[in-house]
């Protein structure tokens, strides 16, 4: 059976994600090898600052005027997702992450949480993200929120209409961390400078 081949470019990205790099060789009616190679760490602490650093570029967080942090409340229901993007937050110190593992804890907490930057994942295991935006762009308070949507789908087609749905960003997963930090100072930059 014929895959769509999504699978080979997730490894591929997770692999260099690790520094390490992928292969593959395939002669027609003998099969295909693929290949990977990853570095040796001393520890896994070694090997999360060797990917950290390797990824980082000098993204600075704008400073919010009002002199508290940013808060980003990030709707998602994959444990390991959520734990990758509370690091990520977690180096920016005028970022406060709050999540919820539901569409329905979403669209109750945000009109009162009110956050300056919401991440939505399009698969969650009640409501489709395009219909937790949908609901949230009714309510005054997110009418202007930026949201970005978070989602494993990279194919363009999928990406262009969540942009044309209404979504400020898309961040495909496996997260990448410049594109995560790129992602959420544009999103906050723009609301600062919208004076909200």
């Amino acid at each position: 059976m014929q895959g769509a081949g999504i699978g080979l470019v997730i490894s591929k990205g997770l692999v260099e994600a690790m520094q390490g790099s992928v292969g593959v060789h395939s002669l027609q009616d003998k099969g295909t090898t693929v290949w990977i190679e990853i570095p040796l760490a001393g520890d896994e602490e070694s090997l999360v600052r060797r990917v950290l650093n390797a990824q980082l570029q000098a993204v600075v967080m704008p400073r919010n005027e009002n002199t508290r942090p940013w808060t980003v409340l990030y709707i998602e229901d994959n444990g390991v997702n959520l734990e990758l993007v509370e690091r990520m937050v977690a180096r920016h110190p005028q970022l406060v992450l709050i999540s919820v593992l539901t569409g329905k804890e979403g669209l109750t907490l945000a009109p009162t949480l009110q956050p300056d930057l919401i991440l939505l994942d399009i698969n969650l295991p009640d409501f489709n993200g395009h219909e937790v935006l949908k609901q949230m762009r009714c309510m005054d308070a997110l009418k202007h929120t930026p949201i970005v949507a978070v989602s494993a789908d990279a194919l363009p087609h999928e990406i262009s209409r969540a942009i044309e749905a209404g979504f400020n960003a898309y961040l495909t997963k496996p997260i990448k961390i410049v594109e995560f930090d790129n992602a959420v100072c544009s999103a906050l930059t723009a609301m600062r400078n919208q004076g909200r």
